[in-house]
């Protein structure tokens, strides 16, 4: 059977159609007729984190650390290009991947988590994006120290604005996303 760029692209929509059926919040713009796509996805988990927010200096020195109870993070942005040939041998390229709010580290790590879920022949953003929305990337990253307990040690943070920026993280968790 030939497998096409006619086949590959009637693959992508069918597959975009059932997103917007599961996820229609979390799609940002898909009317790009190019297979340009970009998500912002919650993270929600099913039974609320605790989040120990801690200052690690050069020193390796933890100095404090802050616990918070969440339900949720702020969203990943995701953007995403479909090349001519995916699903059937191309991957989606991934464009973009960010945290609002610049609570997550390593996004070339999760960058590489995501592509390594793809698999010649199959559709793989319902997947990226219940990995994402479930919170389950962050076992996978090293950020999930037990079932209940996620830990965020910003690396870039230094002694001279260190206490400002936990400050502001601590706030905009708390005020935006602790239910």
């Amino acid at each position: 059977m030939s497998e096409g760029p006619g086949e590959c692209h009637s693959l992508q929509k069918e597959e975009l159609e059932v997103l917007e059926s599961i996820y229609p919040d979390y799609i940002l713009d898909s009317s790009d007729t190019h297979g340009n796509l970009k998500f912002e996805v919650p993270v929600e988990f099913s039974e609320s984190q605790t989040v120990i927010l801690s200052e690690t200096f050069s020193s390796g020195t933890e100095h404090q650390a802050q616990t918070l109870s969440l339900s949720t993070l702020p969203p990943l942005l995701l953007h995403v290009a479909l090349p001519a040939l995916y699903p059937i041998s191309q991957p989606p390229i991934i464009e973009l991947i960010r945290s609002t709010h610049l609570w997550l580290p390593y996004y070339a790590k999760l960058q590489a988590l995501l592509i390594d879920k793809w698999q010649e022949g199959n559709g793989v953003l319902y997947d990226w994006i219940s990995y994402l929305h479930d919170g389950e990337f962050l076992q996978d990253m090293g950020l999930r120290k037990d079932n209940n307990t996620l830990g965020y040690a910003p690396a870039r943070l230094t002694s001279s604005y260190a206490h400002t920026e936990l400050d502001y993280i601590t706030q905009r968790l708390n005020s935006s996303h602790h239910y």
